[in-house]
């Protein structure tokens, strides 16, 4: 009994040995994974000490050496072709494993609070979602789902839901983002290239929690409280979803991020003006490349409608993201026709993943009729009693309704007035009688505008004014107000 116990035990050690001594692999890199294309994408593990590791990629079987530090750590540049595949990678440090069903191809991080979360169908779901889960059966679109983890300090560790890239499937992709599921199925569809989409969201999170700590410090009403460490990591703490959840997916190769946050912030209006650009510069700076392609999703109608004009917390949330069209290469798509005002979690989730294709199509692939734009306000001047709006708007100015109702007019008392509005070419004028000195203008200036205001493509105009006079959540910042 003994000497059988003793082979036994022999045998294991045996199979643990041999199993360690594979090099291995982030979850970034497995089977069925996309890789971006026409670029030098970096891959890294583990293997023994010192060893020297030998990558081989199919697609031109081109051999790379590195070494393995004393760590056993290791990294490796490839240099990828045009989209294409399927292909192999053999990774060797005298054991080899090998990937296969590679594709080459566009990669996307795609990452954000609930409504990016929002699932095709899981603990919500999308429209006619039994018909999407059955009908998504694409081999050249990846899924790979991050797993929920903050972290105090930032992480080198990927947590995987499903430890592995998943081809788009009726089995993968009913828990899958459907935001970033419509987007890359958009994508390929329209271009033919394969497209792969991370994963990395959690609903009921603020903008703080997903930059990093050597961005974040700067900020005034975070500094102390970074330096001094006197918070918990939960997913609204500074920096702990970053920590978590994206500092270990660099520096992997990427096309560009989407991103649906701000629900968490509707508070703080004035203070997303900072804290969004500085997310945006600071993930470009993280992966080395300041001008990876930055769409975002601005936030949709919700809440009561009200009939007479009024401050509204979510118009200054959309006032602040729209702002940050100002920072090069991003792109905004508008939700605010297709909310619904006692859903937070509307269900149109396909035009959502559109209009983020759109964009793409547009700014990355050059595509003439792709256009993303919804008509944009310029600029104003006042012409006696009137305002006159210039507008931005591709294919002219249309109407929902055929009357604009939406226009609000103010004076110098700062009260604001239900308007008349007229079109006139890529203009808009508006009036009131009881305002005849106006000063200034607004537009669906409301949580749950009555949106009426589109191109004739069918893109509507955002949520906009021509003042600045201070809102609800002017001088509120972490410090000042709940969150």
């Amino acid at each position: 009994m003994k000497k059988r116990h003793l082979v036994f035990s022999i045998l294991v050690c045996a199979m643990t040995h041999s199993v360690m001594a594979l090099p291995k692999l982030s979850p970034l890199f497995s089977d069925h994974m996309v890789i971006q294309q026409q670029t030098s994408a970096p891959i890294w593990g583990t293997a023994s000490p010192k060893k020297t590791v030998v990558i081989t990629p199919s697609w031109n079987n081109e051999k790379i050496t590195v070494k393995a530090d004393t760590k056993g750590e290791w990294k490796a540049v490839l240099k990828t072709p045009q989209a294409g595949g399927p292909y192999n990678i053999t990774i060797s440090d005298g054991k080899s494993i090998v990937l296969k069903d590679i594709l080459i191809g566009e990669v996307w991080l795609c990452s954000g609070q609930s409504n990016m979360e929002f699932p095709v169908k899981g603990w919500s779901q999308v429209l006619n979602a039994d018909q999407e889960v059955t009908e998504a059966n694409h081999k050249n679109i990846r899924l790979l789902q991050i797993h929920k983890v903050t972290a105090e300090e930032p992480s080198h560790q990927v947590v995987a839901n499903s430890s592995t890239w998943q081809e788009c499937s009726s089995q993968s992709v009913p828990e899958f983002s459907a935001v970033a599921y419509f987007f890359a199925r958009e994508l390929n569809q329209k271009t033919g290239i394969p497209v792969g989409v991370i994963d990395a969201t959690w609903g009921g999170s603020n903008i703080e929690s997903w930059i990093s700590k050597n961005t974040l410090q700067y900020a005034p009403q975070f500094a102390d409280s970074i330096a001094r460490k006197d918070y918990h990591p939960w997913r609204n703490s500074p920096t702990a979803l970053w920590n978590g959840m994206i500092q270990p997916l660099v520096p992997m190769a990427l096309k560009g991020f989407c991103w649906y946050q701000g629900e968490q912030n509707e508070l703080r209006g004035y203070e997303y003006r900072d804290l969004f650009p500085l997310l945006i510069n600071d993930w470009r700076k993280q992966w080395g490349k300041e001008d990876l392609p930055f769409y975002f999703v601005q936030l949709a109608n919700f809440h009561a409608r009200k009939d007479e004009p009024t401050e509204a917390l979510w118009a200054e949330m959309r006032e602040a993201q729209e702002m940050a069209l100002h920072v090069k290469n991003t792109g905004m798509v508008i939700t605010a026709d297709i909310g619904e005002g006692d859903n937070v979690h509307y269900p149109n989730k396909q035009e959502v993943g559109r209009r983020l294709a759109l964009i793409a199509l547009s700014q990355c692939y050059h595509a003439k009729d792709a256009i993303y734009m919804g008509p944009r306000y310029l600029d104003y001047t006042i012409d006696g009693n009137k305002i006159v709006l210039k507008m931005e708007a591709i294919g002219g100015l249309q109407v929902k309704g055929g009357k604009l109702k939406n226009f609000t007019i103010a004076g110098a008392d700062h009260k604001f007035h239900q308007a008349e509005a007229k079109i006139e070419g890529n203009d808009i004028i508006v009036w009131s009688h009881e305002v005849p000195f106006p000063l200034a203008v607004r537009y669906a200036w409301q949580d749950n505008p009555d949106i009426e205001l589109f191109n004739k493509f069918g893109l509507p105009a955002s949520t906009f004014r021509t003042d600045d006079w201070p809102g609800l959540s002017f001088g509120k910042n972490r410090l000042n107000s709940e969150y």
